[in-house]
């Protein structure tokens, strides 16, 4: 029973801790392996030439079996070395770890986009890589190098995140994350591509779509090749908005630009994150923000004290949320500030290890499902209260409101275990683990100083 217990729980999982230990089968042969994951009823193990080894769970010796029931609680995901064209199964999100991979290469068994022929169709082709479905929309094939590259920076963006302090908090959809790509920014527009974009993560389709134009791809004798424009960043940002699928609702928005920003900073060249390196980019990036080029024409960058609370914009008598949606000069300025209040709460607030921010992920991870749970209840209300007002016998008002024979009655709307959870301050609900009793311009001053001495200016 307890075999048994531990098989279904290893099934429910993707990846464990990167130990390198000496493993004993049933036969008494032993070898020194990492172990990098669990599939199909086998535990797959590398081995310092690098080797994938399959290994039945129920071969090895009772001290294995324990080494594993006993990580199960620090997993984190470097399945990488899991080389299968098998879908990921929907389970439980990726767990995060405390800290960033300095380094992290997606290795080239999962980042093979196969083209799947016979799914495909003039104008439409399908390829498929370990976890991710793509889906262009375009007249030719693209060039199976490019398609490996652009596999690579899902692949790779989803290795790196399953091994950060954000995890992975999505599942995919058949199998599945899903993505698509159009020949031109004119069908991407028709697709439902924001104006002014490059690329956009539909939550409620639960799909990335992307223009090649923005990635620098363009039309050759052999399909569609890299132009001397050619660049992924877009990709990385958008896959990060995908894997956080789960809690966005939770967020408040400058975390979630915040933490695209800052993962789309990671120094990326040939398939390989160098988080080691994030600093001196940071430092680029900021400077490159502070310049003419974004700022010219728009408002100065915005204070990170102004992004905590949503900046209230008065017009013809009404006070509205605005972040410049009409204006893509004060949103980079907004996606700015976040980038760095994020690296802030990442590496230099309070113990300088990410503590707080760690602590408000776990709230937030711990409050998804009694939102998810609590969305699917009121989605059912509002189903039920839109049969109920069907009925002959109720009559609408003409100030919405509406009544009814004492007879009926009409479907009771369900309680939010948060009474933030039906307004837009949802993403705040935990704010105060990260404001640890600072008021907004305290925390202003202490980032501001603390970037500073990195070289980093948080306002002109």
């Amino acid at each position: 029973m307890m075999k048994k217990s531990l098989f279904c729980l290893l099934m429910a999982t993707t990846a464990f801790p990167a130990e390198t230990r000496s493993w004993t089968d049933a036969q008494g042969n032993q070898t020194q392996a990492v172990l990098r994951g669990f599939d199909g009823g086998d535990v797959l193990l590398q081995n310092a030439a690098g080797k994938t080894l399959r290994v039945p769970l129920k071969n090895l010796s009772a001290d294995d079996q324990g080494y594993i029931a006993l990580n199960i609680s620090t997993l984190i995901d470097p399945s990488a070395a899991t080389i299968s064209t098998t879908p990921v199964p929907a389970s439980v999100p990726v767990m995060a770890k405390t800290t960033w991979p300095t380094m992290l290469t997606a290795p080239d068994g999962l980042t093979n986009a196969d083209y799947v022929e016979l799914q495909s169709k003039p104008g439409r082709h399908l390829y498929r890589s370990r976890r991710f479905e793509y889906v262009l929309h375009a007249r030719d094939k693209l060039n199976p190098v490019v398609m490996k590259d652009v596999a690579r920076v899902f692949e790779g963006t989803y290795e790196l995140l399953s091994q950060s302090p954000l995890g992975v908090q999505a599942q995919p959809v058949n199998g599945y994350f899903h993505a698509e790509l159009y020949q031109t920014m004119d069908t991407y527009h028709a697709a439902g591509g924001p104006r002014g974009s490059g690329g956009v993560y539909v939550r409620d389709e639960k799909v990335f779509k992307v223009p090649l134009e923005s990635l620098g791809l363009k039309l050759g004798t052999n399909g569609y090749t890299r132009d001397d424009n050619f660049e992924l960043k877009t990709l990385v940002h958008e896959i990060t908005h995908m894997m956080m699928h789960d809690i966005l609702p939770l967020l408040p928005r400058w975390l979630i630009e915040g933490s695209a920003e800052y993962v789309e900073c990671i120094p990326y060249k040939s398939g390989t994150f160098r988080h080691s390196d994030l600093l001196g980019s940071v430092q680029r990036y900021n400077k490159d923000r502070l310049s003419g080029k974004y700022r010219l024409g728009g408002p100065p960058l915005d204070f990170i004290r102004n992004i905590i609370r949503a900046p209230l914009v008065r017009k013809e008598g009404q006070v509205r949320f605005d972040w410049g949606e009409t204006s893509p000069v004060p949103q980079i300025g907004f996606y700015h500030s976040s980038m760095l209040l994020t690296y802030y709460f990442m590496h230099l607030d309070g113990d300088g290890k990410g503590t707080r921010l760690l602590k408000f992920l776990d709230a937030v991870r711990a409050e998804q499902p009694k939102h998810t749970a609590f969305v699917k209840q009121f989605e059912a209300y509002r189903a039920a209260m839109d049969e109920f007002l069907k009925k002959p016998e109720v009559k609408k008002l003409p100030d919405g409101r509406f009544e009814y024979p004492n007879y009926l009655k009409p479907p009771e709307a369900p309680k939010p275990p948060h009474p933030d959870y039906l307004t837009a301050n949802l993403g705040q609900i935990h704010m105060g683990i990260l404001l640890d009793g600072r008021t907004d311009a305290q925390l202003q001053q202490e980032a501001s100083t603390a970037l500073q001495k990195l070289g980093i200016q948080a306002t002109p």
